[in-house]
């Protein structure tokens, strides 16, 4: 597994190159997961875990547990502060077990990242990077369980203070070029 995330973490830096912001890294981190993924069976179990996303002789098959901890465990890599959130989701009028994240960007706010929600395979959509709670609040809802993914279970992230997300999506900073 650490040879195949390192992989995808090589072609991650290759396609960012020598300088990037944190919005930058974020966005390639979700785009490769959403465009190399292919949302599984959900009755598999191969399926909940970061092998069968990761691994060619699984298909590259996961469901939104597996895009969670492995876009956690790749930002952790790349120093960028996120937890894993689980809770619920409702689309239309169903409503099942769901786990997205949350990310600290460089204003000190959290947004929150669904890529699994954004995924399709050889693309991948931006309608969940970086968002806030008035754009995903009505169709995500947290058990409020925020977890560090240092164990096999949803234990609490400590020290830590479930964070607060901003209401309105991330907005890069500007650069000035000179």
């Amino acid at each position: 597994m650490e040879e195949a995330i390192a992989t995808v973490e090589n072609r991650i830096q290759e396609y960012l190159g020598a300088e990037n912001s944190r919005s930058q890294k974020v966005a390639a981190i979700h785009d490769y997961l959403a465009g190399n993924i292919t949302y599984g069976d959900i009755n598999d179990s191969k399926n909940h875990t970061i092998t069968g996303a990761l691994l060619d002789r699984y298909g590259h098959q996961g469901v939104c547990e597996s895009y969670a901890k492995i876009f956690k465990i790749i930002c952790d890599d790349f120093g960028i502060p996120c937890v894993l959130v689980a809770g619920r989701s409702t689309a239309e009028i169903t409503e099942a077990d769901h786990m997205w994240n949350c990310v600290k960007m460089e204003d000190g706010n959290w947004y929150l990242v669904d890529v699994t929600w954004d995924s399709g395979v050889g693309s991948a959509d931006h309608s969940y990077l970086l968002i806030g709670n008035d754009q995903m609040g009505s169709t995500h809802i947290p058990y409020g369980i925020f977890t560090d993914f240092n164990s096999s279970t949803l234990t609490p992230y400590s020290p830590f203070v479930t964070p607060v997300v901003s209401q309105g999506s991330y907005a890069a900073p500007s650069h000035v070029h000179r």
